[in-house]
């Protein structure tokens, strides 16, 4: 078989040239081929001498592993040349500019430049040597302390450096309401009123008690007197339609009256404008537009005379901001003083404790106690805005639960029922 095609190619073994040849390369890379060396380079004569006593065996621990000698450099291997280094230590490379400059004579200029250099460079690593020494404070513990003056710009500095606790809230501190965790009673509530006291105290919970009933007639109105109004009006407007459809289908509407009923009735060409018309139009709508733009320059330079005009009117704009400053001002306060709708509910105050003329007792002895300390408290809550106004709990509806007896279960207890 020829081994001139590819053909030839593919049934040649080339296993052992491949393993020659990578023999080869392995000891070139690790000094050299081995059968042209001679016996001096390959061996060497070890003349060291070992502490070893007779019948003692050299200790394996302290024997170096096989893992780590392979990191150990291979004295078979070269190193590499890295070449002679051009630029000595300490030095550092310059501009060829700048070369020039040293080569000849320096300018005064340039010198000065470079002794300030070397004067920064110096200041440099005194300030960091400061910087890593602490400094000793030697002070009198019990003199009085002078306050420190910044100079100018360092205040800025140390607001940048310093780290500074977060600030809190304004409204943290703030409370919800104005109002007084306890509120001081009326006099008219004490055990011995005096008449006036008590007569206030009265016409307080009279008026409480006349709002009471406006709702409860109003909800009355809505609810009672509505229906049956309702039921008569529904009579009265169901004949009403009747009439009115009985009216609709005597009625035939014309031809003319459908067309004039439509949104967009058609246009005919005799009412359609020519060019001339359209023409007519467009220059008397540019005459509008000038005539309008001179008016307007007209009142402009015009409104140069009103200037006194215009300063009246500036002191009513001034006087009417200060009287809505000050009504903003007022209101600040009264929201103060108002109870916020924290839920869903809103916040009712509670029924005004009172004792009618015959219950008032002279003495502490007979008095009878009125309100609850707990409610009390609970509706101080709710008027500071701590507590939500508790809303009416609504019972949910349960959907209707369908029973349905299944066949089997019916067929026995016919059986039963025939029995």
């Amino acid at each position: 078989m020829s081994k001139r095609k590819k053909k030839g190619w593919k049934s040649l073994d080339t296993g052992d040239l491949e393993d020659y040849f990578d023999e080869r390369c392995f000891e070139e890379r690790t000094g050299g081929v081995i059968s042209t060396k001679s016996d001096s380079e390959l061996f060497f004569v070890d003349k060291e001498k070992y502490n070893t006593t007779d019948g003692e065996k050299p200790n394996r621990r302290n024997k170096k592993l096989r893992c780590y000698s392979n990191l150990e450099p291979d004295p078979r291997i070269k190193p590499v040349s890295l070449g002679k280094c051009t630029h000595k230590k300490g030095l550092k490379r310059l501009h060829p500019e700048m070369k020039d400059r040293i080569s000849g004579k320096l300018d005064e200029e340039f010198q000065s430049q470079i002794d300030k250099y070397h004067k920064s460079s110096q200041n440099r690593k005194s300030s960091r040597i400061r910087s890593q020494t602490v400094p000793e404070q030697n002070y009198d513990i019990w003199a009085d302390i002078k306050p420190v003056v910044p100079k100018a710009g360092e205040d800025l500095i140390s607001d940048v450096k310093t780290t500074k606790p977060v600030k809190i809230p304004k409204h943290k501190k703030e409370k919800p309401s104005a109002h007084k965790a306890i509120d001081t009673p009326h006099p008219g509530m004490s055990y011995n009123p005096a008449f006036d006291d008590h007569k206030k105290l009265l016409n307080k919970a009279l008026k409480v008690e006349l709002k009471k009933k406006k709702k409860e007639e109003e909800i009355n109105k809505t609810t009672v007197h509505l229906n049956i109004e309702v039921k008569e009006n529904k009579k009265k407007v169901t004949k009403v339609q009747k009439n009115k459809e009985e009216e609709i289908e005597d009625e035939e509407f014309s031809d003319e009256e459908l067309e004039s009923t439509g949104i967009n009735p058609a246009v005919r060409r005799e009412d359609r404008k020519t060019h001339k018309q359209k023409e007519h139009d467009r220059k008397v709508k540019l005459r509008d537009r000038q005539k309008n733009a001179l008016k307007s320059i007209r009142i402009r330079e015009s409104e140069v005379y009103r200037i006194k005009t215009f300063n009246k009117e500036f002191k009513a704009q001034e006087t009417l901001t200060q009287i809505r400053q000050k009504k903003k001002e007022k209101l600040k306060v009264t929201k103060q003083f108002r109870t916020k709708r924290l839920g869903h509910a809103k916040y009712e105050a509670g029924d005004i404790d009172v004792q009618l003329g015959k219950e008032i007792s002279g003495s502490l002895r007979k008095l009878k106690p009125e309100g609850n300390i707990l409610s009390d408290r609970y509706k101080s809550f709710q008027k500071r805005n701590i507590i939500p106004a508790p809303s009416r709990i609504q019972k949910r509806k349960l959907g209707h639960v369908k029973f349905y007896e299944k066949r089997g279960h019916k067929e026995i207890s016919e059986q039963a029922g025939f029995k």
